[in-house]
């Protein structure tokens, strides 16, 4: 009889949890593909299919499908929700969030590359300026900031990147003064 009863209760852990893989299954692949489909038509900026599997499988397996269905990323059905927008993570999910972009993205390579195709931030200024900005702990902290709806965080970051981009600007020019005029003759 108490073989009966294990072998019951194994059979239904074993049951359970296969719906469970089922379904984080199925939202991995509805969020990798939202990001490689969503990418695939932007200029500059393209998520490969391993970087979108690596991003899906840890919003997935360290958030939680349930959790990432309270954020209306996920769809009940369990499908990416493509109006997710203007969403607000707790800090530990957001810290995740940005953890797995850096982990699975080039996101401060791509950064990098951007600026660099910019003639104007390649003055030695500007140049270092960018290198001070686009730290990991400072680009980490500013999608963690994105995540979690700390919108005045997210701005200072770019704020510093703009101060990056005017430090590569060439300084206003003054408009030369008039030439005086002649003295009149007498």
């Amino acid at each position: 009889m108490k073989r009966t009863i294990l072998a019951t209760m194994l059979a239904s852990a074993l049951v359970l949890s296969g719906c469970g893989n089922k379904e984080d299954e199925q939202a991995k692949a509805s969020i990798s593909d939202y990001f490689t489909q969503q990418q695939a038509g932007q200029q500059g900026a393209s998520m490969k299919k391993k970087e979108a599997d690596c991003l899906a499988s840890g919003m997935v397996d360290d958030i939680g499908v349930e959790q990432l269905k309270k954020y209306k990323i996920l769809k009940e059905d369990g499908s990416f929700n493509k109006e997710a927008q203007g969403f607000t993570m707790s800090k530990d999910d957001s810290e995740v969030m940005a953890d797995a972009f850096l982990k699975c993205t080039d996101t401060i390579k791509t950064m990098k590359a951007q600026i660099a195709s910019d003639p104007s931030a390649q003055t030695p200024e500007a140049k270092k300026c960018f290198a001070e900005t686009l730290t990991e702990d400072k680009v980490r902290s500013m999608l963690v900031a994105n995540f979690s709806g700390d919108q005045k965080k997210a701005t200072e970051f770019q704020s510093e990147l703009m101060k990056c981009a005017a430090a590569g600007q060439p300084a206003p020019s003054q408009a030369p003064s008039p030439a005086p005029s002649p003295a009149p003759k007498k």
